[in-house]
């Protein structure tokens, strides 16, 4: 089937195995921060792990597009953005 994503920040997870590399490649954090994408075991789930000091009172637009692949290699269906405000 195809890949769904749901976000419970700051987690991100998929309802099936995804082929983390093309996850990796697609995803894109603006203002860019870096980060650290730290898996489960299942390839269902990752941890953004900043670590950088993010600018507080500041937007952050995260995107994962439609390059990413599940294990089965079925895109998603587009692109996923979200977005999370820090605290300032």
């Amino acid at each position: 089937g195809m890949p769904i994503i749901s976000v419970i920040k700051p987690d991100i997870n998929f309802n099936i195995p995804m082929k983390e590399v093309t996850i990796e490649n697609s995803l894109h954090i603006n203002p860019p921060v870096n980060a650290d994408l730290l898996w489960n075991s299942t390839s269902t789930q990752i941890v953004v792990d900043l670590y950088e000091n993010m600018t507080s009172g500041t937007t952050y637009n995260v995107t994962i597009e439609n390059t990413a692949l599940s294990g089965d290699e079925i895109p998603i269906e587009k692109d996923y953005i979200f977005s999370f405000t820090t605290r300032g």
